[in-house]
């Protein structure tokens, strides 16, 4: 067990649901609320009902039950008639099957520095009749897991060179005994395996108790079957939650039908072996990790959907033939790198972007570092570069005995608004603003990104400013009564 158990518990539950038919031989004759009704609480039965009941399904020896299979604890006598009733009758036919109860206890010990919790057989609760387990009982434990799910059946447990079998398990070996037939042994005999349910609440052919001794029901319905006598209503507090179903309960004369249809089946489904299976999800991982490291996105992307989807189709595959795999290692490694390296990507080009803008968005348009930002191979070059440009100048005509005239608002003024018009236009031409000086200002075009055309866009820009500071001229006379004019040049070369 481990932080991601539950994680991967509850992918197994729902990737290794597989409802199918259930077998018409397995037959639960039902202690239901309607037998309750006619009998009275369930606690305060003779055991003669139980007698009776043997009686009338092997009245017919030619079409009696292969196995009546008690799901029912008669661990200790009433005190009543009905006690030497039912002892007679388990006794005298060869086809019943009773329930037993194994007590387990749990012993902390401590050893190397470490504490540890030991499970071991301190009892074994038997039917009264009985002084020692035999091959007619079965014990009936239910084997709940930490989040109180039942997933696996346990059908056999040695203890001190004794091997005690669970009632499904004891009923299976019966059953094809009494029909004179071979049993179909699955490919390995485990003690234990998970559970492949068939069946889901009420899925079961089912009878209810007071029907069959009432006489309602022809006992021929069970002929060579395994009728399986238990509780079938909440009341009697013996149902459980499964993986497959967390919402209706099974009961647990129905998880017993589960676990001999299994067997029926010749089927246990068991854990793949962890080392294997770790070798495997770390070189997997491995080889995605080096794949990502290429950073090629959609292709990286692909490749983690067809790993995890075709891990998850290979798993049900292997569980259909027998064998359980943990669910959620492998997908978590590989949708771990894949985050990894994403966010990685992510945040690198975040900081290129960031210091991208940072270093040029005085200077060119913002667009201009867009697709500088775009361009991952593109990164400033400290020691300068040698490359073709056109240069524009611009400077204002007049401008120290202008700004002499004026206070020095008005030359902030005048400078604001001839320093936006100028800014704008070249950056509508893809130049980049590369310094201030005073009234002048100088511009590049071609640099710190090719542009096409740049000689072009270069001369455009000249006569763009040209139009804009005729008006800017206008106004700049009406405001001031002063006559600003503009000198622009266009210089090529290395």
């Amino acid at each position: 067990m481990n932080m991601l158990s539950g994680l991967d518990f509850f992918a197994r539950d729902l990737l290794y649901s597989r409802r199918r038919p259930t077998n018409s031989a397995i037959k639960i004759i039902g202690i239901d609320e309607r037998t309750i009704k006619t009998l009275g609480p369930f606690g305060t039965w003779d055991r003669s009902i139980y007698a009776q009941l043997i009686g009338i399904l092997n009245a017919d020896k030619d079409n009696r039950p292969a196995v009546i299979a008690f799901d029912v604890l008669f661990t200790g006598m009433m005190g009543g008639p009905g006690d030497e009733d039912l002892m007679q009758a388990a006794l005298q036919y060869d086809n019943v099957v009773s329930a037993s109860h194994l007590v387990i206890s749990e012993q902390a010990s401590f050893s190397q520095g470490q504490w540890s919790v030991e499970e071991s057989l301190s009892a074994v609760e038997l039917p009264y009749w009985l002084t020692d387990d035999d091959e007619s009982v079965g014990f009936s434990n239910a084997v709940l897991q930490p989040d109180g799910l039942v997933r696996w059946a346990m059908i056999r447990y040695p203890h001190q060179g004794k091997e005690f079998r669970s009632l499904a398990y004891q009923t299976y070996l019966r059953y094809y005994a009494s029909l004179g037939q071979a049993h179909p042994s699955p490919d390995r005999l485990k003690d234990a395996f998970l559970i492949d349910y068939a069946g889901d609440t009420g899925d079961f052919e089912g009878i209810s108790l007071d029907l069959v001794l009432g006489g309602r029901i022809d006992p021929i319905v069970f002929k060579d079957c395994v009728a399986l006598i238990g509780a079938y209503t909440t009341g009697l507090q013996d149902n459980f939650f499964t993986g497959t179903n967390r919402k209706a309960p099974l009961y647990g004369v129905e998880i017993h039908a589960n676990i001999l249809q299994n067997l029926m089946e010749g089927r246990q489904v068991i854990p793949a072996s962890p080392l294997p299976l770790a070798c495997f999800t770390a070189l997997v991982a491995m080889l995605f990790y080096l794949l990502s490291l290429r950073k090629k996105f959609l292709l990286t992307t692909l490749v983690a959907l067809g790993i995890i989807g075709g891990y998850l189709l290979a798993a049900k595959m292997l569980f259909i033939r027998g064998w359980a795999m943990p669910l959620v290692y492998l997908p978590l490694f590989i949708l771990l790198v894949y985050a990894y390296q994403y966010l990685k990507l992510y945040f690198a080009e975040r900081m290129h972007r960031t210091r991208l803008s940072s270093a040029f968005r005085k200077y060119v348009a913002p667009q201009v570092v867009d697709q500088m930002a775009r361009d991952q191979q593109f990164e400033p070059q400290l020691g300068g570069e040698l490359r073709n440009v056109a240069v524009l100048f611009i400077d204002i005509r007049g401008f120290t005995p202008l700004s002499e005239s004026l206070s020095p608002q008005d030359v902030v003024c005048i400078l604001n608004e001839y320093f936006a018009l100028v800014t704008q236009v070249i950056f509508d031409h893809g130049g980049t603003l590369d310094k201030f000086i005073g009234d002048a200002v100088m511009a590049v075009f071609n640099a710190p990104v090719d542009l096409e055309d740049y000689e072009y866009q270069a001369v455009c820009t000249a006569l763009d400013i040209v139009a804009g500071a005729a008006d800017l001229e206008q106004k700049l006379l009406r405001m001031y009564q002063k006559e600003v004019g503009f000198g622009i040049g266009v210089n090529c070369g290395e």
